[in-house]
């Protein structure tokens, strides 16, 4: 296509756009290769603004449009129809030679992960302290007291990671995503009281660190017997279900005890003990007395800290009396008081004199096996009847 004639009025600039070149021109070699910068049209646009606002239109750069946009003179409405199409051209080259505008990218409709919703100003890992066990000997007590230390971040709830295994099959980083916020320098400790009896535990708990501090709170075996009674008890008062009488599942039917009792194996410390020291070296462990812990908390507690190399902070204001629950409650850093959830502190069952010393027999030989094993005596020897006068309130 041949040039159309030039004109003397529009710079080179205002044609650029408005009249078709044929190949090699010299504003086509100039531009050759990418569009023609946005400041090479001004002029033209200037000119459409300046030019074509009267009764008719001399516009040059106007002029040299091909088709119906070439007219010498136009009505009002012409001009205006005019300056919209030349506005509408304008823009539309502008759109043809700016840049694409890439596509957000596309969000996931999957849920986030656990990980996903770790807080910012900290993170979430695999724990450092891991409170094994057992059931009814003091657990939710010792977390809560171990909570008390501004080095410590404890899981809420028990996970029951490594004896159950839907979870487990979940993984670590499940496991991880558990656990609590941790600030840098703090430890992360969880308790499942269940990991101690189960005999899968020791070693997937190696295989996770192998250097984990475990903390084992006991009591009294028979205590924790009864205990144990107890929170079934109500536990079946709560769905609606009668609950067994103790001396039921104590005792078979000739008197003798029925070991095939749950409660009963529970309180074998001295079985369960040793699954777990042919993994772990006796180092690795820090037996609380469970019943110094609800007496002298205070006493017991630095022991705690000394075995986790922590630095000394839970002192004698972290602890108060509570009379009507009959045992202590806590104060923590702020000042805010708490007591154990009302679930605790049950009372125990009254049991006949016999049977509680078929108990006492029963555990004698494997308790002292026990303290051996873990290089540590407990005072198991004062009666349960003496005990149940003296402390007659229950803990976990």
């Amino acid at each position: 296509m041949k040039s159309s004639p030039a004109r003397e009025g529009p710079s080179v600039s205002a044609r650029v756009y408005a009249e078709p070149r044929e190949a090699g021109s010299q504003p086509d070699r100039a531009h050759r290769g990418g569009p023609v910068p946005w400041r090479a049209r001004a002029p033209a646009e200037a000119a459409v603004g300046r030019e074509c606002l009267g009764a008719s239109c001399t516009c040059p750069a106007l002029n040299e449009v091909p088709g119906v946009l070439r007219s010498a003179s136009l009505k009002p409405s012409g001009a205006r129809a005019l300056l919209m199409a030349a506005a509408l051209f304008v823009f539309l080259l502008f759109l043809s030679q700016s840049p694409p505008i890439l596509p957000r990218p596309t969000v996931a409709s999957d849920p986030p992960s656990p990980s996903s919703r770790i807080p910012q100003n900290g993170t979430r890992h695999l724990p450092d302290i891991i409170i094994i066990g057992v059931r009814k000997g003091g657990t939710r007590a010792l977390i809560e007291m171990l909570s008390l230390h501004s080095g410590i971040t404890a899981a809420e709830s028990e996970v029951h990671f490594f004896d159950w295994e839907s979870h487990y099959q979940q993984g670590l980083s499940w496991y991880a995503s558990q656990m609590p916020d941790a600030k840098p320098g703090q430890l992360t400790v969880e308790k499942t009281p269940a990991y101690f009896t189960n005999a899968k535990v020791p070693e997937r708990v190696f295989h996770m660190n192998p250097n984990v501090r475990l903390l084992l709170i006991v009591r009294n075996p028979v205590d924790r017997v009864l205990s144990d009674y107890t929170q079934v008890f109500y536990n079946r008062l709560q769905k609606r279900k009668q609950p067994q009488p103790i001396e039921d599942l104590l005792l078979l039917k000739d008197g003798q005890l029925n070991l095939a009792y749950k409660a009963l194996n529970r309180s074998l410390y001295y079985t369960h003990m040793q699954q777990w020291l042919t993994v772990f070296p006796r180092e690795s462990f820090y037996v609380v007395d469970g019943d110094a812990l609800i007496q002298e908390p205070l006493e017991e507690m630095r022991k705690v800290e000394n075995f986790l190399d922590l630095e000394p902070q839970i002192s004698a204001e972290n602890f108060y009396f509570n009379r009507t629950k009959g045992f202590y409650c806590l104060r923590d850093r702020q000042g805010r008081e708490r007591c154990l959830h009302s679930s605790k502190g049950r009372m125990h069952p009254q049991v006949a004199p016999g049977i509680l010393q078929k108990l006492r027999d029963y555990f004698h030989e494997p308790n002292r096996k026990f303290f051996k094993l873990v290089g540590r005596t407990f005072d198991w020897n004062q009666t349960t009847e003496d005990r149940q006068e003296t402390q007659p309130l229950e803990e976990e």
